[in-house]
């Protein structure tokens, strides 16, 4: 199913601006090229496919970029070892010596 995502002109120039870019953050780049590839009409999959990423994540940055606009493009989203609080472990925390006290559990790598 292919969703077309509305994109305003001064998105639009903002996004085309952005993925030229040669000094931008490569995810910035990269975004906004997805971005504009579904304005254009590409569906998630074909468009994950071009730019060789996941459609998850394609699916997710035009998510963000319907809430948060050009601003939320090539923002770099929270990642659980972030939210660990630091403040006070539990007494049955299981933790690894490489993570923060207050995390319950390390890397999941994928599990």
């Amino acid at each position: 199913m292919v969703q077309f995502m509305e994109v305003s002109l001064e998105a639009r120039g903002e996004l085309e601006r952005m993925a030229r870019s040669s000094v931008l953050p490569h995810r910035k780049v990269v975004q906004a090229t997805a971005l504009l590839e579904l304005a254009d009409g590409a569906s998630v999959r074909s468009t994950a496919r071009l730019l060789r990423t996941y459609p998850n994540t394609v699916a997710a940055w035009r998510d963000r970029f319907i809430e948060a606009g050009v601003g939320g493009v090539g923002v770099i989203a929270d990642r659980q070892a972030k939210r660990c609080s630091l403040d006070s472990p539990s007494e049955n925390t299981k933790r690894s010596p490489s993570w923060p006290q207050g995390c319950r559990t390390g890397p999941s790598h994928g599990r």
